[in-house]
């Protein structure tokens, strides 16, 4: 319906400019040399014809949003139904993880804890310098965001981690927006369900290939700047991809290292000198982030992805191998997203 009145308003437009060269108000190269008496012809017919389109495309608003629930609809039966993802309340995921950026390549434990309806918090668990074990965490707790990193004891000397920085992308941001749409897009690749705090509104945006296959393709879009773009694989319905603009990341761990020194270089203030070993990492740029959605298993009726990769512009940058959920666990309580 929207084409066909488009397509009426330009040929509108296009005779109205006929009807205005013939009453020599336009010359003979079409160029307008009474634009006075033009507007005068041209008005009415844009008038009519942009208030004809306004309807048809609102209903072409509505044609996708309708599309886009039965097409999520789908999606959540096809992960255990609606009625059991809405009663998982809070979720408890351990697994292995692996960073990769430029020069370095780590790997080791990830914890995530999630309860609803605006608690999150992430732990990444890493090795680094000479088998020092780095934790970084970053978590929302409701209208609190707080971040924090903690090294244990080494024999080389004390080590000074410095917390993950959290990155602003958008004008008006503050610190909160980052964390909390992290979260959103977390728990849609799980549950294909954002967090009840968090309004969000969803379009259908056509077909796709993803790399696991033909994809339909929804967009999802919220305060705060929130976006994403689902990939559901059109033979299971299955969540195979989400993808959103935002930028390369850098290390989440940086580590200063105070060397160990003798005692009379403590007395000349040797112990004041440090090492910075990648504190000044420069962040990434505006980039495409997608990550890919696999290895789906049955857990406490929900059908739940366990292997999750983030890429930036197409290079992988984290992978992450869930290795056990829990869904409802008692020993999450608020009390477990407040800093200690």
């Amino acid at each position: 319906m929207a084409r066909v009145v488009l397509w009426f308003v330009l040929g509108a437009v296009a005779l109205a400019c006929l009807a205005a060269q013939s009453a020599l108000l336009c010359s003979a190269s079409g160029q307008l040399t009474h634009l006075p008496v033009l507007n005068i012809v041209l008005n009415p017919v844009l008038n009519t014809g942009l208030s004809a389109l306004q309807p048809a495309l609102q209903q072409g608003s509505a044609d996708k949003a309708v599309r886009a629930g039965e097409l999520l609809l789908q999606a959540r039966n096809a992960l255990g139904g609606e009625a059991r993802l809405k009663s998982a309340q809070r979720i408890l995921a351990v697994g292995d993880i692996r960073e990769v950026y430029s020069d370095q390549d780590r790997s080791g434990e990830v914890q995530f804890a999630i309860m609803l309806p605006d608690r999150y918090k992430k732990i990444e668990t890493m090795s680094a310098y000479g088998g020092v074990k780095i934790s970084t965490i970053r978590a929302l707790n409701g209208s609190q965001v707080w971040r924090d990193a903690k090294a244990a004891p080494s024999g080389s000397g004390r080590v000074t981690v410095n917390p993950p920085r959290i990155t602003v992308q958008g004008p008006g941001q503050n610190e909160i927006a980052p964390i909390r749409n992290e979260f959103a897009r977390q728990l849609l690749s799980i549950l294909l369900l954002p967090p009840p705090s968090l309004d969000v509104r969803y379009s259908y945006a056509g077909q796709a290939e993803a790399p696991d296959g033909q994809a339909f393709v929804i967009d999802a879009i919220g305060p705060d700047g929130f976006s994403a773009r689902v990939f559901l694989d059109k033979r299971t319905h299955l969540p195979l991809m989400l993808s959103y603009p935002g930028y390369a990341p850098s290390s989440s761990i940086h580590v200063s290292r105070r060397e160990s020194v003798s005692r009379d270089e403590a007395r000349k203030g040797g112990d004041r000198q440090e090492k910075c070993d990648d504190c000044d990492r420069p962040k990434g740029g505006p980039a495409e982030i997608q990550i890919r959605i696999s290895k789906y298993r049955t857990v406490a009726g929900i059908l739940l992805p366990h292997h999750f990769v983030s890429l930036a512009n197409d290079k992988v940058f984290e992978e992450i191998d869930i290795k056990a959920y829990r869904i409802n666990p008692a020993e999450i309580t608020a009390a477990s997203f407040e800093k200690k």
